[in-house]
């Protein structure tokens, strides 16, 4: 399978926080966005990462958060609901500690 495919199967499967289907399917895409762009990076750092996501599809009405007003934009979104999933995503290498750099690591099948 390509990476895409691979990734939208793994998104398909992980239960993304959110009421109502319409609200997870936002909030997957949002994540598939973070992970396109650290793909396309191949490294980024937390706050970079949530913001393009959060940027991406903050006017969506199903998406449900608001830009963090103690933390940069795509803060809350990311900590209670894209952090975990994009950890389990295809050739993600999340940081050891939060808030540091997360690194793309290649298509391949483990």
């Amino acid at each position: 399978d390509a990476p895409e495919a691979r990734v939208d199967g793994v998104l398909e499967d992980i239960d993304v926080t959110g009421r109502g289907a319409e609200t997870k399917e936002v909030r997957r895409k949002a994540i598939r966005h973070a992970w396109g762009e650290l793909r396309d990076r191949t490294e980024a750092t937390t706050q970079e990462l949530a913001n393009a996501a959060f940027d991406e599809y903050a006017d969506h009405p199903k998406f449900g958060y608001s830009a963090s007003e103690s933390h940069y934009r795509g803060y809350t979104f990311w900590d209670s609901c894209a952090r975990e999933v994009l950890q389990e995503l295809p050739g993600v290498e999340s940081p050891p500690q939060r808030g540091n750099t997360w690194r793309f690591v290649g298509d391949n099948e483990e």
